[in-house]
């Protein structure tokens, strides 16, 4: 059903003509158009509808149209944007498919046109609004691998994980945490955000820091992150239930809209045969909806449909994690499709776009698709890009026997055979090698087994080499490009019986000859064939055929035959009845080709195996860059599938490379209707041939995975120079030492020194022991660096001072101790000036509070008075046992007291003169917990203790508020974390 435009919102007219992205704001019911400057400043307290133009690679423009509603939207603002977009979509004629979007649960489809981030404005205000003159810090979650997902969180430590990257915005530094169970890939998208906000959202200029998980140093940057936190604390485990299940088209019901009220359809199995082109249907499928829109449907009925569905959306406890598509007729989505058992092949709506005229016509002859060349010519592959140098190896497979084809008979295909072909051609460095599996109809199992495991056997030999199944009459054109001359005959026995071949060009200079069926249906006005009578040959030229075809099909004749002992023209229209009774007699013939089948837009999915089962995750607006080298992608360009495999795949995923492959084509045969035998081609990343490359914008300085593309962004970041070493970046100076390779450099020589002349006996074969996983899921490697490197760093500081001036028993013991390995002697080079202890930095702050590893584990220790302090042993189990010396204790302090500081402290007694003399509001204990269901908003999150009351304080800690702050800083942070108030 035709739909007016009087009946479509005037702001709707004359849209979409052009590339690029429009954007209204849905004020009171009606669209607002806003200017491109403020595409960027959506706020969540609107909903807009977007509409995004991409071209095809046939010149038309594709439209999706997104609505987007913000998390403080009102319930009518939502149902009149849904409906608003429903009107846009008829206004483009019916040809785009909607989602809904709602803030913080962003589809990868919508987040993809807005690269590198998403991040609407929060309650109407600028995000450098400072309008109380204090800047506001900011705390956002981030993940993801291809498309940066970002989500503003509570600014407390409780929101911080191991499973996801926190990016810190304050008003003179950036913060990126990286998670300690995030990839380079996911860390390298964040910090494009992290770019995104420095670049957009400072006015003055701000440094970046990057913080490991699990990986400190004692370095100003990671102290002064945990600063804003209250000081460090371990991380628990990660407790929202984020993430969508998975669905299963068996669970999905269908509903159909009729008269404002909706029907559910009855059947145990969803078919296309349900639908109907004047309805409109429902799908619900429990945590995603999608609507079908008959294209006869009134747009009546759609606006009823779109409310209804907003209106079963509201009923959900997680209304805004509901994700709803809708598609009209024709133009469905493959997730759509993939909810029904099976979507029959052509049943895509005829679109108005043949050419006109005589023009037309003779394209149509030619075997030329006229669809969608109004706007644009279709997107040719430059064949000429294609290396056609180089040396090609046929061999032939036929049954058990396997045989190397000679140069002259290269070009010759036999239907009931397989071959293999290789072709070496000289690439950038060095040899690059592509392997044809050619597949006649004709073939045995056996002879097509006997060539998969001769491809593969040859395939390990030459690294990197790209192979590629070619099925009979589905060659791609960079194969045919190597066979100037190719023949497809059905059995050896050429001289045997009355043969008849049709002519085609496969190249702009080569051709083909497949022989057919012996009648005169073959034949095709538009081309040329020829008939091979044993020892003679009748060449027929179809009255649209050119004297470039009529050459070519008689140089294929004589390729096949030779030793012809004669030969005849004959031209369509002056045929002899002998001609005909070969033919079995006269017959009509098409008078034009069928159009081949062209490349469509490629789209790129992320594969995996899941209990036997293909798992594909589409790609939007891919680049380059999403090829990532631990992963598995399929390139599908419609006509090709294209398996790409990274570097760090595992050799099992490599192996089923082709499984994969194959997997899909056969979903795409179901759901879409294509052939099984489109060839199928296995890439090894850094061997990427230059078919593959011309679907990308490629750069071969992207190719070299081994840089990391993490570090590289950092230093672009940083405006420093990006490194393939992986430099350590210089940072603060601390305690007197240059950057924090120093301090680690002479921490390693502290412990060789150590492990040489007090440890001899240590053996490699212990010190390369596997180390024990713990509960925790951490490595004992990553729990507590901070920790490590700081004891060894205090111990080494004193063993040294005790060197520079030896007793003459240690000095007699060194000498006269006989070892294979001399370890170095720090007593026998010159006395370095110890360091003069700097300002106490933020980080040695933390790590001091730290210094002890936490546990969540029980714990045994002593409470303030109930036995001597002499007496007092401290013992927490975590992934490695480091006690806490005397020794070590008396340095913390030492280090302490040199920074101008008190063994205890006068920051927390000032802290607590403060709540003494204000007006402060105690609080019951559960709900001051970091961990609490019902935490208090409000108050100071590194001083949680001070809100509870005396008799509470007294209960928590069993001592009262003076013994505990007269107790080292961090002696209060151990009991307070062990209390969950830290």
């Amino acid at each position: 059903m035709a739909v007016s435009m009087k009946d479509i919102d005037g702001a709707f007219q004359n849209v979409g003509n052009k590339q690029g992205v429009d954007i209204w704001l849905i004020n009171k019911s009606h669209p607002v158009i806003i200017t491109n400057a403020d595409h960027r400043k959506m706020s969540s307290s609107n909903c807009y509808v977007i509409l995004q133009s991409v071209p095809l690679r046939s010149g038309v423009l594709r439209h999706e149209i997104f609505y987007w509603l913000g998390r403080h939207a009102t319930q009518d603002d939502i149902t009149a944007t849904a409906i608003k977009a429903i009107e846009l979509d008829a206004a483009l004629g019916g040809r785009a498919v909607i989602s809904r979007e709602a803030e913080n649960y962003e589809t990868d489809r919508f987040l993809s046109y807005f690269k590198p981030c998403f991040m609407p404005l929060n309650d109407m205000h600028s995000y450098n609004d400072q309008g109380n003159g204090r800047y506001q810090v900011r705390l956002f979650k981030c993940n993801g691998r291809h498309v940066a997902h970002v989500k503003e969180v509570s600014f407390t430590r409780a929101s911080l994980s191991h499973e996801d990257i926190f990016i810190l915005d304050t008003e003179f530094k950036i913060f990126q945490f990286n998670g300690a169970n995030t990839d380079i890939y996911q860390r390298a998208k964040a910090m494009d955000v992290v770019k995104y906000v420095k670049d957009n959202f400072h006015k003055k200029d701000c440094s970046v820091a990057v913080i490991e998980d699990g990986k400190f140093v004692a370095d100003a940057d990671s102290g002064e992150f945990w600063g804003f936190f209250g000081g460090y604390a371990p991380l628990g485990r990660r407790s929202d239930g984020e993430g969508h299940s998975e669905n299963n088209y068996n669970k999905a019901s269908l509903l159909c809209v009729f008269e404002g009220q909706t029907k559910k359809i009855e059947g145990s199995v969803l078919t296309r045969d349900l639908l109907s082109s004047n309805k409109c249907y429902i799908l619900d499928c429990g945590t995603e909806y999608f609507a079908w829109v008959g294209r006869d449907s009134s747009l009546e009925e759609r606006r009823t449909m779109i409310t209804i569905l907003e209106g079963l959306i509201a009923l959900h406890d997680n209304s805004v994690g509901i994700r709803l598509t809708c598609a009209i007729e024709g133009f469905e989505p493959r997730e759509f499709k993939l909810k029904f058992q099976s979507w029959p092949a052509n049943t895509a709506v005829p679109i108005s776009e043949n050419g006109r005229g005589k023009v037309a016509v003779l394209l149509k002859h030619k075997g030329f698709n006229v669809k969608g060349m109004l706007k644009a010519a279709p997107i040719k592959q430059d064949i000429s890009s294609l290396n056609r140098s180089g040396k090609i190896q046929v061999w032939h497979v036929n049954n058990s026997d396997k045989f190397t084809e000679p140069a002259s008979n290269h070009g010759k295909f036999f239907s009931s055979s397989c071959y293999i072909v290789l072709h070496t051609f000289p690439g950038d460095r060095k040899d690059d090698y592509i392997i044809y599996s050619w597949i006649g109809h004709g073939s045995l199992s056996d002879t097509r087994t006997l060539t998969a495991s001769s491809v593969a056997e040859l395939a390990s030999s030459l690294k990197g080499a790209v192979e590629v199944l070619v099925f009979e009459s589905k060659e791609p054109s960079h194969f045919t490009a190597l066979f100037p001359k190719m023949l497809v005959i059905k059995d050896e026995n050429i001289g045997v019986g009355e043969r008849l071949f049709q002519v085609q060009q496969t190249g702009p200079r080569t051709w083909q000859a497949v022989e057919v069926e012996k009648d005169a249906k073959s034949l095709n006005s538009s081309g040329c064939a020829f008939l091979l009578l044993e020892t003679r040959l009748i060449l027929w030229f179809g009255k649209f055929s050119t004297v470039e075809e009529q050459e070519a099909a008689e140089n294929l004749a004589y390729f096949l035959q030779p030793d012809a002992e004669s030969t005849m023209s004959l031209k369509e229209g002056a045929e002899s009845e002998l001609f005909w009774e070969i033919l079995g007699g006269r017959k009509v013939h098409p008078s034009h080709r069928e159009p081949k089948e062209n490349a469509k837009d490629p789209q790129l999915f992320s594969c995996r195996i899941m209990k036997g089962q293909l798992q594909l995750i589409e790609l939007f607006n891919f680049t380059q860059n999403d090829l990532l080298s631990d992963e598995v992608l399929v390139l599908d360009v419609h006509t090709d599938v294209y398996v790409w495999i990274g570097q760090s795949v595992s050799s099992k995923l490599k192996l089923m490379s082709f499984e994969i492959g194959q997997k899909f084509a056969e979903q795409a045969a179901r759901y879409d209707g294509r052939s099984l035998e489109n060839p199928l081609y296995k890439i090894e990343e850094g061997h990427e041939p230059v078919f593959f490359k011309s679907f990308f914008q490629w750069d071969d300085s992207k190719a070299m995975k081994h840089l990391d593309v993490f570090q590289k962004k950092v230093a672009a970041v940083k405006g420093q120079q990006a490194d393939t070493a992986r430099r350590p970046m210089r940072r603060h100076s601390i305690s007197g030492f240059e950057s924090p390779t120093e301090i680690l450099s002479t921490i390693d020589r502290g412990r060789a020194s150590r492990n040489t002349v007090a440890k001899p006996q240590s053996s490699p074969e212990k010190s390369r022991a596997p180390k024990p996983k713990y509960g925790n899921g951490r490595s004992p490697g990553s729990k507590s660096s901070a920790v490590s490197a700081l004891s060894s760093m205090f111990e080494f500081q004193g063993s040294r001072d005790a060197n520079t001036t030896p007793k003459l028993s240690s000095v007699r013991t060194r000498h006269e101790s006989v070892s294979a390995t001399p370890s170095p002697s720090l007593g026998s080079s010159p006395r370095t000036p110890r360091p003069v202890a700097s300002p106490r930095s933020p980080a040695i702050a933390a790590l001091a509070s730290m210094f002890e590893p936490y546990s969540d584990k029980k714990l045994d220790f002593a409470w303030p008075g109930s036995r001597p302090k002499s007496e007092e042993k401290v013992s927490r189990d975590f992934d490695v046992h480091i006690p806490r010396t005397t020794k070590e204790a008396k340095l913390v302090e030492t280090l302490e007291l040199k920074n101008g500081e008190e063994s205890s402290p006068k920051q927390p007694i000032e802290a607590l003169k403060d709540v003494k003399n204000g007006d402060v509001k105690y609080y019951p204990y559960e709900r001051l917990k970091v961990s609490s269901s019902n935490p208090i908003s409000g108050i100071d999150s590194s001083k949680r203790e001070a809100y509870l009351s005396n008799q509470d304080f007294q209960d928590t800690f069993r001592m009262d508020r003076e013994t505990f702050y007269k107790l080292p800083k961090w002696k209060q942070d151990k009991y307070k974390i062990l209390m969950d108030l830290f």
